[in-house]
């Protein structure tokens, strides 16, 4: 079911197993129980805190797929009446992102990001994979384009941290990959045939909405570059204003509305400054994602891989229909989160996290999850003058 492998050798007989990857983190977990009766002469594997390990799941075909390479962080041995046991639990390889800071602050003026997340992560020996888009990236917002990307740090700055300002700002994920890989990429569009349904093979399901990062107005704040190279500054923006096609410049500033809500205005300051199209994008984007990210269904299936044997992955499109929490137009997911799971009255589970693809994508429009919400999730966009200084 479960082979662990510390230095070339393998060892199974695990009882209780937790693994779990998102793509909001460059740090996957894993917990793991072993335990054996006085009776078995097989021994404790002897793995201890601080070991390499590559943690391999068995598909129903038989076949043993790798899906965390890292460092066990606590081992705890022990015994009871019933025999002797062992627990670890760990985190990817990437874990040392996460706890450690660098080892002087920076100040990194117009670097291609993933040349700079490339130069962060350098003294712990974590590879870099994945493909972005050129054609997604130069339409990013708040980014002039990927060659330009300005990074200060202090000497507490967490290189996770860092990492994730960066990702963030330029609009693409990272997480590690099975085999201990920091991968930045894009959101998937890579269409598959993973069709989840009710009553077919979700045995339970759920949906959040949550309304904690949603605002009644963001407006954004940037420098604007004038027409002779240099900046202008860009002050507060009211509502009133007409059609931002009048008076670009003035209109770098936009707010967008969601006029269902209650009164919770948000300013967005960027560091960097930007063009007027590029600053509207910025609100208009980060209007999108916060609705996207405020819808979130949560799906348990039987077993750890899909009918092609392929293990269940982060950052791939999952097709979902279930009528009884409102998703009855099958509508297609990312999968935010993974998480494997065995246990002895339970067997193998998965469970999905599935946000819609707009949470992490730089373009598209939000879809709701069904006809109910229309009503209350209606989005009106208003861009907005801004007062010069």
């Amino acid at each position: 079911m479960v082979t662990v492998k510390v230095n070339g050798k393998a060892y199974g007989g695990w009882k209780n197993v937790n693994i779990s990857k998102s793509v909001e983190s460059i740090c996957g977990t894993f917990s793991l129980d072993v335990v054996n009766s006085w009776a078995d002469e097989q021994s404790i594997p002897q793995i201890k805190a601080g070991d390499l390990v590559e943690v391999y799941l068995i598909n129903r075909k038989g076949e043993e797929l790798r899906t965390l390479t890292g460092y066990v962080d606590v081992e705890t041995p022990g015994f009871n009446n019933n025999g002797s046991f062992l627990n670890i639990s760990g985190r990817d390889i990437t874990c040392d992102l996460v706890d450690c800071t660098l080892e002087s602050s920076y100040e990194r003026r117009e670097l291609n990001p993933v040349e700079l997340i490339k130069m962060l992560i350098e003294p712990f020996q974590v590879k870099v994979d994945g493909e972005l888009k050129p054609q997604v990236i130069d339409d990013i917002p708040n980014s002039k384009s990927l060659q330009d990307y300005t990074l200060v740090t202090s000497l507490d700055s967490k290189i996770s941290d860092e990492i994730k300002k960066i990702t963030s700002v330029n609009g693409f994920l990272a997480y590690t990959t099975a085999n201990g890989h920091l991968r930045l990429t894009n959101t998937s569009e890579a269409i598959t045939e993973i069709f989840l349904a009710e009553g077919v093979n979700i045995i339970s399901a759920s949906r959040t909405y949550n309304l904690s990062q949603i605002h009644s107005k963001i407006e954004v704040f940037s420098q604007i570059n004038d027409n002779d190279g240099g900046t202008e500054s860009s002050n507060s923006a009211n509502e009133e204003a007409g059609n931002p096609d009048e008076n670009p410049k003035k209109n770098a500033n936009n707010i967008a509305l969601n006029e269902f809500l209650r009164y919770r205005p948000l300013n967005v300051v960027l560091s960097e400054s930007g063009s007027e199209v590029k600053t509207i994008s910025r609100v208009e984007w980060i209007k999108r994602v916060n609705n996207a990210k405020s819808r979130e269904i949560n799906l348990e299936v039987e077993g750890w891989d899909t009918d092609d044997g392929d293990l269940y992955s982060v950052n791939s499109q999952i097709t979902c229909y279930a009528p009884s929490i409102g998703i009855d137009d099958s509508l297609d997911f990312i999968v935010k989160q993974v998480d494997f799971s065995m246990s002895e009255s339970s067997g193998k589970r998965t469970k999905l996290k599935l946000v819609h693809k707009d949470a992490y994508n730089v373009n598209g429009d939000i879809t709701l999850l069904n006809e109910t919400n229309k009503k209350t999730s209606g989005v009106t966009n208003s861009a907005t003058k801004a007062n010069e200084a």
